[in-house]
């Protein structure tokens, strides 16, 4: 082993983030959790605890319900510790029965404070406070969610145009720079130092201008700034699909089925950014609005292995592919045939060896597919 020089002592004296990496490589990491789906894991590689996730996407894709779901998660996992909502749009303010269904996430309702203000100054001054409460109360603080930056952005611009300052009106992107710089860096160091999950959430919208045949385009104000302060980014939209809607029983709507009541959807992500991944994996999964829960994770699963090869039609009799039949392998390499996509999907109920070890295959599979739909997403500074 190499020697060390001496004066590197000397640097990491009064510095608490200067640390020899052999011994941040030896300590536990637990700076990722559970996604709640195989399919979001995969894209993904899990969910930082202490870094920014953004969430972009269109109205109705799930933007809010997913943020609750983590929050909810993170909040079981570390039943000592509390979680901010900055609730931008006021869509909690002054509602009981929203904010009693947050419960339904899994969110602690006691260990939960709401502060609604579409004023960045104040949003602003109201981290510095709470910055300085989980330096003097470490661990008591596990998530922040911000309900939409667009908000505090709009906001900023009606106050400077009751102010006489005209010109606001004729930048495009609005106070997004004065207003998201100092915010979002704030959240970054407060999320890093201390272990902090932090979820933002901001609008994307279609770009009705562009070549109606060709792909769509998406427009993410502020998208360059956020994309380069996250180590996670998500497009979310939701699927169109006539099997994209889910009944109470969580199964797809049939086309006949006219009196069916739309319980859940299909939602699909795709990864602007990650740092554990690869950019531009696009997965799916489906979310049940009643019970505010991510469902039909076996089916997920089955989908996402089927595409990645993991689950594939095993050889019959002949040496050729039994194309009704489908298979799996466990850790110790037996395979397991079922026939039908409906048997293999019940067999992998999660939590079970099986289903662990598919989803384990999964994690490490190379990317083999390529998307079918061609999306153009602006990331607008």
């Amino acid at each position: 082993m190499a020697k060390l020089p001496s004066y590197f002592s000397k640097l990491t004296r009064d510095l608490d983030y200067a640390v020899m990496a052999a011994n941040l490589a030896s300590q536990e990491d637990k700076t990722n959790f559970d996604a709640g789906d195989p399919s979001l894991n995969w894209g993904t590689g899990k969910i930082p605890t202490d870094r920014i996730t953004i969430l972009a996407g269109v109205p109705g894709a799930c933007k809010s319900f997913l943020m609750y779901y983590w929050i909810g998660q993170l909040m079981k996992a570390n039943p000592e510790a509390g979680a901010v909502i900055f609730d931008i749009e006021y869509y909690l303010h002054n509602k009981p029965d929203r904010v009693r269904r947050l419960a339904q996430f899994g969110i602690d309702l006691d260990r939960l404070l709401i502060i609604s203000s579409n004023e960045p100054d104040k949003v602003f001054a109201k981290l510095s406070t709470l910055e300085e409460g989980v330096k003097e109360s470490p661990r008591s603080l596990c998530a922040i969610g911000v309900d939409s930056l667009g908000g505090a952005t709009a906001a900023y611009d009606e106050k400077k145009i009751k102010e006489g300052e005209i010109e606001a009106t004729g930048n495009k992107f609005g106070g997004m720079a004065k207003v998201m710089g100092p915010l979002v860096k704030a959240m970054t160091r407060i999320s890093a130092e201390n272990k902090v999950a932090v979820f933002l959430i901001q609008h994307a919208i279609q770009d009705m201008a562009s070549d109606p045949s060709g792909p769509k385009k998406w427009i993410v104000t502020g998208g360059q700034k956020l994309k380069h302060q996250a180590d996670l980014m998500l497009l979310m939209e939701s699927v169109e699909r006539k099997d994209a809607g889910l009944t109470a029983d969580n199964t797809a709507i049939e086309n006949s089925d006219k009196d069916a009541v739309k319980i859940g959807k299909t939602i699909r992500a795709r990864v602007l950014k990650s740092r554990n991944t690869v950019e531009g994996r696009v997965v799916e999964f489906q979310v049940n609005m009643e019970t505010c829960q991510i469902v039909n994770k076996n089916r997920s699963l089955f989908n996402l292995a089927k595409k990645l090869g993991t689950i594939y039609h095993p050889t019959g009799d002949s040496g050729k592919p039994s194309l009704h039949w489908w298979a799996y392998k466990d850790d110790k390499g037996a395979e397991h045939k079922f026939h039908g996509q409906e048997k293999t999907e019940d067999s992998l109920v999660p939590g079970t060896s099986s289903y662990l070890a598919v989803e384990r295959q999964c994690m490490t599979a190379a990317m083999k597919m390529s998307e079918n739909e061609t999306v153009n997403i602006d990331l607008e500074d």
